[in-house]
């Protein structure tokens, strides 16, 4: 017996809080519902009574929000959503989601009509948007017994919703069409009738407006309040908090584009500049952290990084291997494009109506990213001869006297309009070699290959340019 009970006491301690808090804050988004599952799975694990999920934000994106619903709804333990401040758009419908609403007072509900932003300003989507988002709001004011036509109308505007009184103070809701629809005795009955929703309005409510109306079980004055009313101890409440790696994949997820940019960027100099270089990393190191991300979020999957690399293989062909510049680069850089698309949405062929809002946003910020590294490479182009010499900038010709080096402080215009032979391509920086003397040279703007004739058209100062000397290769 005692053998026993020492070895009952060697066993670990499971300990079972009592409820498990997790943040829904920010813009709703892939990188946030990453965050998610791996707090509710770490949440079910401690066994807990119920999980609060304590909701502060504007919305994002309706994909993710499905998402995040579909999560919320598998979940076998008791769910509440605590409203801490606003829970708005994409918020109203991950809060519906949870068994039993709270809010805490002077806080707002609703506002969920799909928007686009247009020259105009924002612009209300059409019933082919709105017919989706109302069923989903139907499917969970039913589950978890909401009013129905009220959850609608945080959706449509098309429809009145009125709220009538009887004798016996009974209220019933209605639709401004089942009003008019009533017989005029059953009018007569109707002591008071109030209009909830005009037509032509969203619905949003206060704290107070949404627990009279059923949305919110209670309005409470803060967190402990909450916790309370799920009849557990304030003090007995673990809360899960995003870790530092959780932040820095939301920070990464947010900055995607300039990642696209700063990598399209590095491609274009890689492409003008001769050899393999710093451009060549930053426009590799760029990508891997945007597609790792998206990875890690669930957006890009082993398709796209291999879309990515076959791009990548046809450019680097075009650069080392076939001279000059032609379908193998068009290929690549088109190949590259098409995998930083795929990665940037969780579908192929869009399905949904925000699937194809949000194709063409991706779409239309590719496009946008592609031509502001134009001006960037262009910027860097008229520069590179003197990027070319800040070590580690660009890609470096040994500057050494047995090669041919001449120091930087000597005068160059002896060698105006000497003719000589290019070592490495010009793109446009590159090395020319002047009867056995090495130097560092730029183009007047041509590409240039390896073993042709240039001959020095302009010196200013330590800048040498040449020119190719038409049909002349040796």
């Amino acid at each position: 017996m005692k053998k026993i009970l020492l070895l009952l006491l060697c066993l670990p301690v499971i300990c079972f809080s009592k409820v498990i808090i997790i943040p829904i804050d920010g813009e709703i988004d892939p990188a946030l519902l990453t965050f998610l599952k791996r707090a509710v799975a770490e949440a079910e694990k401690q066994h807990p009574e119920a999980i609060l999920f304590e909701i502060n934000t504007f919305g994002g994106r309706v994909d993710a929000a499905f998402d995040i619903v579909e999560l919320i709804s598998t979940i076998k333990i008791p769910t509440v959503a605590f409203v801490k401040e606003k829970a708005i758009s994409a918020g109203c419908l991950i809060a519906l989601s949870c068994r039993d609403l709270v809010m805490m007072e002077n806080t707002t509900l609703g506002d969920v009509a799909p928007i686009m932003m247009s020259q105009e300003g924002p612009q209300m989507l059409g019933e082919k948007f709105q017919s989706p988002l109302r069923a989903k709001f139907r499917s969970l004011a039913e589950k978890n017994h909401y009013p129905i036509k009220l959850s609608e109308a945080f959706v449509s505007t098309e429809k009145e919703i009125v709220e009538v009184t009887f004798p016996d103070s009974s209220r019933k809701i209605l639709t401004g069409v089942e009003y008019n629809d009533l017989t005029e005795n059953e009018k007569k009955n109707i002591i008071r009738k109030q209009t909830l929703v005009p037509k032509g309005e969203l619905l949003t409510l206060s704290a107070n407006e949404a627990e009279r109306l059923g949305f919110s079980r209670k309005t409470v004055r803060n967190l402990d309040d909450a916790i309370s009313f799920i009849k557990a101890d304030p003090k007995d409440v673990v809360r899960i908090e995003k870790k530092r790696s959780d932040k820095l994949l939301i920070w990464m997820n947010k900055i995607a584009p300039l990642l696209i940019l700063i990598g399209l960027f590095g491609i274009y100099m890689e492409i003008k500049t001769p050899g393999f270089g710093f451009y060549g990393f930053l426009g590799i190191a760029s990508f891997a952290l945007f597609f790792g991300t998206q990875y890690i979020v669930g957006l890009a999957d082993y398709i796209e990084i291999l879309i990515f690399i076959a791009g990548l293989t046809l450019l680097f062909i075009e650069l080392f291997i076939i001279p000059g510049f032609g379908i193998f680069g068009v290929s690549g850089i088109a190949l590259i494009l098409i995998s930083t698309l795929l990665a940037m949405q969780s579908f192929v062929i869009p399905k949904m109506p925000w699937d194809l809002l949000l194709f063409k946003k991706n779409l239309m910020t590719i496009g946008i990213l592609f031509l502001l590294s134009i001006p960037l490479f262009l910027l860097a182009l008229f520069s590179a001869t003197r990027l070319a010499r800040i070590k580690g900038l660009g890609h470096q010709t040994s500057e050494q006297t047995a090669s041919g080096f001449i120091p930087g402080k000597e005068d160059y215009t002896y060698l105006l309009g000497r003719v000589g032979t290019t070592i490495t391509p010009l793109r446009p920086a590159g090395a020319v070699d002047f009867e056995g003397k090495r130097m560092d040279v730029i183009s007047d703007g041509a590409f240039i290959e390896r073993q042709e004739q240039v001959a020095v058209s302009e010196i200013t100062g330590n800048r040498i340019m040449v020119r190719r000397i038409t049909g002349q290769t040796v």
